[in-house]
């Protein structure tokens, strides 16, 4: 009994500076978990955006090759024509005038 009172005693001598002390404590890690959260929407704004441009250029340089008059002309006698088109360094995209159709290596 007698620890119980101690520790009642002590609580409301210092009870201001435990609860300030918890406050602090969930302070910062509200904190840490918002600035994990804008950098993520950070890094993944940044990403979609090199995506997109990415994107961007490989649809423009396919649409630039379709539009070529004599490359569209090779494809459709059947000659075997291969163009890659790099897409991130690892993929590319074989357009095979042979059987008219289009693989990803």
């Amino acid at each position: 009994m007698e620890i119980i009172n101690t520790l009642i005693e002590f609580f409301n001598s210092f009870g201001v500076f435990v609860l300030l002390g918890i406050a602090m404590i969930a302070l910062s890690i509200l904190s840490v978990r918002d600035k994990n959260r804008k950098e993520r929407e950070q890094y993944e704004a940044i990403r979609r955006e090199e995506v997109s441009r990415i994107s961007d250029g490989v649809a423009s340089g396919v649409i630039r090759i379709f539009n070529d008059k004599s490359i569209m002309q090779l494809l459709n006698n059947g000659i075997p024509v291969e163009i890659r088109i790099n897409v991130d360094g690892s993929q590319n995209i074989i357009i095979n005038g042979s059987g008219n159709q289009i693989q990803k290596v």
